[in-house]
């Protein structure tokens, strides 16, 4: 096979018309497209497993007699999965006042939220706190008022600069189990 002078004009084309269709697109992936953002966000993403609260007690000798064999187990254990209040607030301003219920068909789901709310850019005093509503706590009674007067509160509270176009990030630290903000 012999290589000919129409064969190499053709790749040179080829290569010619790919280089051209590359910078191309290199241009107009420069190109901003639409109005510049001029908000800043705060994009709160939290989820957590300290909601769930279990309260177990012994049975008494009666209730396990009472039981079949197989049925006789020494603690009976009831969970409770507990709404929180989400507050976010920039200075005096409150930005997000929300109460938190499980999900599930059950109401066991873990509690979740993820959300992005848009900010005027400038410095900004944070204060963000996650604990239990305060409905719940003023309902409940017994073991399971002891339980939720020692359930854990998140809360933080720091100064900031928001920038335009910009995210900040809000997350539970897996670890501690503490309000975390990036950025």
């Amino acid at each position: 096979m012999s290589w000919s002078f129409d064969d190499t004009r053709r790749h040179l084309g080829r290569v010619a018309f790919s280089a051209l269709l590359f910078g191309a697109v290199v241009v107009l992936g420069q190109v901003p497209f639409g109005a510049p953002v001029e908000d800043a966000f705060l994009r709160l993403a939290l989820r957590t497993t300290e909601a769930r609260i279990e309260i177990c007690r012994d049975r008494t000798h009666a209730e396990l007699e009472a039981l079949p064999a197989h049925m006789r187990q020494p603690q009976i254990c009831d969970w409770h999965i507990v709404p929180h209040r989400l507050l976010v607030r920039r200075g005096a301003e409150t930005v997000l006042d929300r109460v938190l219920e499980p999900a599930g068909a059950r109401s066991d789901r873990p509690l979740a939220f993820d959300e992005q709310i848009a900010l005027a850019p400038g410095t900004a005093e944070l204060a963000i706190s996650f604990e239990p509503a305060e409905a719940v706590i003023a309902s409940a009674s017994g073991a399971l008022a002891v339980a939720l007067a020692e359930a854990p509160r998140h809360a933080i509270s720091r100064t900031i600069e928001l920038q335009a176009g910009r995210i900040v990030l809000v997350r539970l630290d897996g670890d501690g189990g503490t309000l975390v903000i990036d950025g």
